[in-house]
């Protein structure tokens, strides 16, 4: 018997309880109410269930859970006024480094739409990557210089790190800059 949930953030719901006989499979069932959710991107969490078994009673599970903006209703005026970002690139080479190294290379953000720019949100698969002097609000026609920094900090070999950015260009809400090295 799973009886309750515990360390559920307060948009995610489930149905409980449920019960399992001996090697039994069933499915649970989560509700997540999106309109309460006021984040973009992916969303981590761990869940805690209470089960009524008497040697491992708590078991946890990990989730994750991705949120996009939807902009399959805007009309073809507002798509005209939207934004829209344009990068020098998204593949960032910085070549060869030594481990331990600290190297970057700046490249051009610009807004080519009618409207602001918003970067809503920027995710890393590394904290060893990073973009340096991103602003979160770009001017129609407004170009600016970010820099891609790497830390070779214990790397060894072929390197390459995403770096997510979340936007409010209807076209391109979710762009992927690429930053490479090969670390000696």
């Amino acid at each position: 018997l799973i009886s309750d949930a515990n360390s559920l953030p307060p948009f995610i719901n489930v149905q409980l309880p449920v019960s399992l006989a001996p090697k039994e499979f069933k499915w649970m069932y989560f509700d997540v109410n999106t309109a309460s959710i006021d984040t973009i991107g992916k969303y981590t969490g761990t869940m805690q269930l209470i089960t009524n078994d008497k040697f491992y009673p708590k078991k946890e599970i990990t989730y994750q859970l991705i949120f996009e903006q939807d902009f399959s209703k805007l009309k073809r005026k507002e798509l005209k006024r939207a934004p829209k970002i344009v990068l020098e690139t998204n593949y960032v080479d910085l070549g060869k480094m030594k481990s331990g190294e600290l190297k970057s290379k700046s490249f051009t953000i610009k807004n080519d739409g009618k409207s602001d720019l918003i970067i809503k949100r920027v995710d890393t698969d590394c904290s060893c990557a990073i973009l340096n002097n991103l602003k979160r609000t770009i001017a129609p026609g407004e170009s600016i210089t970010v820099t891609a920094q790497l830390d070779a900090l214990y790397k060894q070999g072929k390197q390459t790190k995403g770096i997510v950015l979340y936007t409010n260009d209807p076209l391109n809400p979710k762009l992927i800059v690429s930053i490479a090295a090969v670390v000696d």
